[in-house]
């Protein structure tokens, strides 16, 4: 893209680091809040060095048009509004601020998804919110457009294929082979929320969003035997999100931004509710959450084994000749 004069800087996939400009280390995100500990001069550091590592690439390349993308942003308050504006501001002179946002429903199916990495706790059924979050990025720059994210109508299904349309189409051939080769599911299905919310309860009920090792683990090895399969929110619980958000009118009055499928004089304010289980919100096949409880444990068991010869069993000292199909012990013979 570079060479179209289309600069996405950094070494990562996104900048969601941006989220650190100025918010303490104990009120980030909870995988920066994690791995800063509450460290301000690291955290401070590491941003400035994030931010100087983006204005060489952008003094070097000399790029028309620079794209950032981070979803954290969606979460930026709006006392920081004027930071990041200034910020964006040194690095550009015409700032355009994009948004994506999705149906109520498929929100809140993202944000468990999301929550069960790390968490036994599901997040509360209420509104969505989309009015506080848009009023605030607006303050990050001189313009901003809002979209629906609608997979089916995005080239390929792909959101960056379609920002790219929109925006820096000279961008779109090469953004294509990079998007098509880097392509991963990271859907979980119910049934593998489930299993991950029941196993966060079980051992770290009381690290709610912290990340763990062994829980990246399972969430592989659990991925890798449900490839494909996508969660369902119960009809009824969909209808209610999808009904239920009040801002909807805003968002449609104010950007025309609407959503197929939703009755907007239907919609009115939900009362907050907390699930307890995923079977609660989503459609969940019991009998094939069991059966890749066990598929995982032997997926798991057995590769700690493969490489292990000392963890199996040394049938040559269990068997010993002579012994008739029992073993030696200190007691004499006894059966095996």
């Amino acid at each position: 893209m570079a060479k179209a004069g289309i600069l996405y800087p950094g070494r990562s996939l996104n900048h969601n680091f941006l989220i650190a400009l100025g918010r303490p280390a104990d009120q980030l995100p909870r995988i920066f809040r994690q791995h800063y500990a509450g460290d301000e001069s690291r955290l401070r550091a590491d941003f400035d060095a994030f931010i100087g590592e983006i204005r060489q690439e952008i003094d070097a390349v000399t790029p028309h048009t620079v794209v950032m993308s981070g979803e954290n942003l969606w979460h930026a308050r709006n006392n920081e509004a004027d930071r990041h504006r200034q910020l964006l501001a040194s690095l550009a002179t015409d700032v355009t601020i994009v948004a994506y946002v999705r149906r109520p429903a498929d929100y809140y199916l993202s944000m468990i998804q999301q929550g069960m990495k790390a968490s036994h706790q599901i997040s509360r059924l209420r509104p969505i919110e989309y009015r506080n979050t848009i009023e605030t990025l607006a303050g990050f720059g001189a313009k901003l457009e809002v979209h629906e994210y609608d997979v089916g109508s995005f080239p390929d299904g792909d959101i960056s294929l379609d920002f790219a349309r929109r925006y820096a189409p000279e961008a779109a051939g090469p953004l294509k082979k990079v998007t098509l080769r880097k392509r991963t599911n990271e859907s979980m299905s119910a049934e593998l929320m489930e299993i991950a919310r029941e196993y966060r309860a079980h051992t770290h009920e009381s690290q709610p969003n912290v990340f763990t090792k062994e829980t990246k683990v399972l969430l592989r090895t659990l991925r890798n035997l449900d490839s494909g399969r996508r969660p369902k929110l119960k009809p009824e619980i969909a209808d209610t999100l999808n009904h239920g958000a009040p801002d909807l009118l805003w968002l449609r009055n104010t950007h025309g931004v609407t959503f197929e499928g939703i009755d907007y004089d239907r919609i009115a304010e939900i009362p907050s509710s907390e699930p307890e289980r995923i079977a609660d919100i989503c459609i969940v096949d019991q009998e094939r959450k069991e059966g890749l409880v066990y598929e995982a444990i032997h997926a798991i068991v057995g590769g700690m084994t493969k490489d292990r010869p000392d963890l199996g069993y040394n049938f040559t000292t269990l068997f010993r000749p002579g012994t008739g199909g029992r073993r030696q012990g200190r007691g004499g013979r006894k059966k095996f």
